[in-house]
């Protein structure tokens, strides 16, 4: 029998890196979103009557432990994973951060000046954070479809 020569036999080597280094940005994907479901689950299960009561507060322990865990994920987590991105996606990334932050930008010194001149209620927090998760979301798509 013959042996088959060495760029017959599959996937070359590029294409092997290639295919691990998307596999662990996969696991790196996986692990921050087991690590946030968690995280929502506690807070969920724990402060499920109380959850977004602005008088309410949570048990310090809660907030230290879902505090740290999110700087981990946010710090350690996004430079693990900015190692795994190739340029295109990295760039994609950048606009995706840019347009969430110029929604943020936009979005809560007009709500604060028209609350400080009594025509809207208070800024609230939560929306504005969904806000620019939203934006950041949609970015995202938008960058890695077109």
């Amino acid at each position: 029998m013959m042996a088959k020569a060495s760029g017959t036999d599959g996937a070359g080597s590029g294409e092997t890196l290639e295919r691990r280094r998307r596999l662990r940005k996969y696991w790196i994907i996986g692990a921050l979103f087991v690590a946030g479901f968690i995280g929502g689950f506690t807070a969920g299960f724990t402060q499920a009557d109380d959850l977004f009561d602005p008088a309410h507060r949570w048990p310090p322990a809660l907030a230290i432990g879902l505090t740290a865990a999110y700087l981990f994920a946010v710090c350690f987590g996004g430079w693990l994973y900015s190692r795994h991105l190739d340029e295109f996606e990295r760039t994609a990334k950048y606009k995706a951060v840019s347009a969430a932050a110029s929604s943020y930008v936009i979005v809560y010194p007009v709500w604060l000046l028209l609350w400080k001149g009594g025509f809207v209620p208070e800024p609230m927090h939560f929306v504005i954070f969904l806000l620019f998760t939203a934006a950041m979301l949609i970015a995202s798509f938008f960058y890695r479809v077109r």
